[in-house]
């Protein structure tokens, strides 16, 4: 990944909150151009959007980003391996909140999409697979990380009269508070050292990247994304992160090998799966609410 080089330089806590304290400003000017002073009132849900926030900001990324740090060289894979499980921890997590069994269907979309996701990242090489699962630690951290950022994109359920610049603004403003600190709590006993400016200068390229693209374009696209298709379906996007990286390293000269290839194509034609299955439950919501209520005589 990107910012893997920079992590070996700068500790992923004071990553992240250089982070998202620049990412917030931007969110703020943003909401401020778009939507107005009315937009800055968090209307009695300062608590709940701290919460969410927090969980988010804080449990996702210091988690996977630690992870990563923890795992070493093989961080990067195993971010991807468990950014895989994503929409299948977002699918129990909703069904065991609704008391529902999970539909075959998108049951079926979701696992033939982390098995393209495994194929991609390892290149169908048993080995890396296995190197990657004997980092058990990392994994598990990296997989509350990824619990704390479901949660994080079902809050916004809870703010459905909020635009998703709004409820991305808010979230991102409140966590970014918790991460500052945090950090700063961390520096004081000791745990970390803050950065210097010339560690920041040193990994301003990927900084850069991590805030605009990374940062701001990323997290208010997947709420907007989310709000558009509903979680259960927007969170299976995740696994175009990996058809995203094979296709920057392609352009860059890489040779993609076939079975990355068949890998892509099961991602692609898990997540077309499902959504043709969506379609036609809407379409079947529709047909049945617009067919006439017959009343039976006695």
């Amino acid at each position: 990944m990107f910012y893997q080089s920079a992590l070996k330089q700068i500790d992923p806590f004071s990553f992240t909150a250089i982070r998202y304290t620049a990412a917030t400003l931007i969110f703020l000017l943003l909401l401020l151009l778009f939507e107005g002073k009315k937009s800055l009132k968090v209307e009695g849900n300062l608590l709940l959007l701290w919460f969410y926030g927090t969980i988010g900001f804080v449990g996702f990324f210091f988690k996977m980003f630690s992870g990563q740090k923890m795992a070493g060289d093989t961080g990067a894979l195993l971010a991807s391996i468990v950014l895989g499980l994503m929409p299948l921890v977002s699918l129990i997590i909703i069904s065991m909140a609704k008391k529902k069994r999970p539909n075959s269907i998108v049951l079926l979309s979701i696992f033939f999409s982390l098995i393209g996701t495994l194929l991609v990242v390892t290149k169908g090489d048993p080995e890396a697979f296995l190197s990657a699962g004997n980092n058990v630690v990392p994994m598990l951290w990296m997989l509350i990380g990824v619990i704390c950022w479901v949660f994080y994109t079902l809050g916004a359920n809870k703010f459905s009269g909020w635009s998703p610049l709004r409820y991305t603004t808010w979230s991102c403003v409140l966590g970014a508070i918790s991460i500052n600190l945090i950090v700063l709590a961390f520096s004081l006993v000791g745990i970390i050292e803050l950065p210097t400016l010339t560690l920041v200068k040193n990994v301003g390229l990927e900084l850069g990247y991590m805030i605009l693209f990374a940062g701001v374009l990323a997290v208010f696209c997947w709420n907007a994304g989310n709000k558009a298709l509903t979680p259960t379906n927007g969170i299976l996007f995740i696994n175009l992160v990996s058809i995203t990286t094979i296709t920057i390293s392609v352009i860059q000269g890489y040779q993609i090998s076939s079975i990355e290839i068949v890998g892509t194509l099961i991602i692609i034609s898990s997540l077309i799966m499902n959504n043709l299955y969506q379609r036609k439950m809407l379409q079947d919501n529709k047909t049945n609410m617009n067919e006439p209520i017959v009343v039976k005589k006695a």
